[in-house]
């Protein structure tokens, strides 16, 4: 279980998978089961926040390359709700 968690981190910071679902999905195993994995592991759960802010900063990037200001905002509000949050 530990190289598990360990790939799955390993594929969303190098940009490899972009969501956990894809993550677990290349290597086979239940999305759910992450996730699970995520909620009774505190360390795991901490890893996957920050590959996730990983994945988030290279879209982001990608947005602003193709100058796309839809999707920035709808980036933007997504991982930061209490910066761009709907008044």
């Amino acid at each position: 279980m530990a190289e598990a968690k360990l790939k799955i981190i390993t594929l969303m910071e190098s940009g490899v998978a972009k969501t956990i679902s894809s993550a677990a999905q290349m290597l086979g195993i239940s999305p759910t089961r992450v996730y699970r994995w995520m909620k009774h592991d505190p360390v795991f759960h901490e890893q996957t926040s920050l590959a996730r802010k990983v994945i988030a900063d290279f879209i982001e990037e990608e947005l602003r390359k193709i100058r796309n200001p839809i999707g920035l905002i709808f980036l933007a509000k997504a991982n930061h709700p209490d910066k761009y949050r709907e008044n």
